[in-house]
């Protein structure tokens, strides 16, 4: 039952973040969430899969699978460097994770499609995107 939930939760995320118009990283969030609370093999699963299947939605190679795939192994092995609380880690591990893949996935696409935003662009993205997936953090640990 609980792979069954957690499936569901990841379609779901999959499907916002791929759709919505705000800008957040709720399958990053909800591999973070699963880092810290089950086991490496499931997390990693779920980051491989949910990234494949944003590339199949979003027809970007395969850099969504490669980020969400180095940030679960990233995840999973922060979680045994530090000590606290599960939910605390879970915002640590956000706070670290957000920046890297945001920078992995935007020079990703400079650098194999050339496409390009100004500085300007990017820090009110990469700010909502922060704002967004630290909000977002609590939610998806009370729900998994």
């Amino acid at each position: 039952m609980q792979t069954l939930t957690t499936i569901f939760y990841a379609l779901i995320a999959i499907l916002f973040q791929t759709y919505l118009p705000l800008k957040f990283d709720l399958l990053l969030v909800l591999l973070i969430v699963l880092s810290v609370k089950r086991s490496r093999s499931e997390t990693l699963l779920y980051a491989f899969l949910g990234g494949f299947v944003l590339d199949a939605l979003s027809a970007l190679g395969f850099i969504n699978t490669l980020s969400k795939t180095l940030a679960g192994i990233l995840a999973n092995y922060l979680k045994d460097l530090f000590s606290l609380e599960p939910s605390f880690m879970a915002l640590a591990l956000v706070l670290i994770l957000t920046p890297l893949t945001y920078l992995f996935e935007i020079s990703a696409l400079q650098l194999f499609f050339h496409q390009s935003l100004g500085w300007g662009q990017h820090l009110i993205r990469f700010a909502q995107l922060m704002l967004c997936n630290l909000l977002l953090t609590p939610i998806v640990f009370w729900l998994i």
